[in-house]
């Protein structure tokens, strides 16, 4: 697993995803750099279950989860709620 430290970006994400492929365009646009673990190739879904349990995040239930700059950000609906608040 790919461990992030606190400007780490990472999308973890599902092929044939919309939101996760509008996830990684809005993350590119604002010239994000992030990796990208897609879930049941990089990592399996049980990995990610274990990985989210152990670090006291919610239970991953859709795609894509962000972790924003080291930070649980949530899918893409949140991601672009924080670009619209934040101006970034």
């Amino acid at each position: 697993m790919q461990k992030a430290d606190n400007n780490t970006t990472v999308v973890y994400s599902k092929p044939n995803c919309t939101y996760c492929v509008k996830a990684k365009h809005l993350l590119k646009n604002k010239g994000v750099e992030f990796i990208e673990m897609i879930i049941g190739t990089d990592i399996s879904p049980q990995q990610l279950m274990e990985e989210f349990e152990v670090n006291k995040l919610p239970a991953p239930r859709t795609a894509p989860q962000i972790i924003f700059k080291g930070k649980y950000m949530g899918g893409y609906h949140e991601l672009e709620k924080h670009f619209n608040e934040s101006g970034e």
